[in-house]
């Protein structure tokens, strides 16, 4: 990847990916990273992967992609306690991935991802 994306990843995010189900119809989570982004609030209609109108809290750019149903937050790990780290439930500003959109550069030298956040499941 080159320096030209990166250098537009000036935020830090804290993403858990999804491991699978728990049982009680919510998500299980792998343990949290730090991961570089620029992170914008803006609120949107977007369709899922069924043409399901969803809304979109917020949406960020990464140059690589995170996985749907994974959680984000907008900060690092050293902000968060123990538990928080363990459940993002716990953080009433965290979100869900509903989506990943891989948008490549003209010549298809990159790629950047368009990952939009809406509410918890």
């Amino acid at each position: 990847m080159g320096n030209l994306v990166q250098k537009y990843l000036k935020q830090t995010a804290v993403y858990w990916a999804p491991t699978g189900q728990d049982g009680y119809g919510g998500f299980t989570w792998a343990t949290p990273v730090d991961v570089s982004c620029r992170w914008t609030d803006l609120i949107q209609v977007i369709s899922d992967a069924m043409g399901k109108e969803i809304i979109s809290k917020a949406w960020l750019l990464r140059d690589q992609p995170l996985l749907k149903d994974g959680m984000v937050w907008l900060g690092n790990l050293a902000s968060l306690s123990a538990a928080q780290k363990a459940n993002p439930r716990l953080l009433s500003d965290a979100y869900m991935i509903n989506g990943v959109n891989a948008i490549p550069s003209r010549n298809v030298r990159f790629t950047v991802y368009k990952i939009f956040l809406g509410e918890k499941k």
